[in-house]
């Protein structure tokens, strides 16, 4: 887990959420979980493609998608 700190102190639990929205706020950071919510979604697409065994996009039963 990569630290939110960006001067390296450690923050307390309750301080974490007031350092995100300071970043977001910033524009240091993307708003909260949307980069890695279209990662996780582009790298399932391409896996779909790469394999076979997948049925189409809109079949409901998608096999082998743990």
């Amino acid at each position: 887990m990569r630290s939110l700190a960006i001067s390296g102190e450690r923050l307390m639990p309750f301080q974490v959420n007031e350092q995100v929205a300071a970043e977001e706020a910033a524009g240091l950071r993307a708003t909260r979980c949307s980069t890695n919510h279209a990662r996780l979604r582009a790298a399932r697409r391409h896996s779909e493609r790469r394999t076979n065994q997948n049925t189409t996009h809109n079949d409901g039963n998608r096999k082998h998608r743990l």
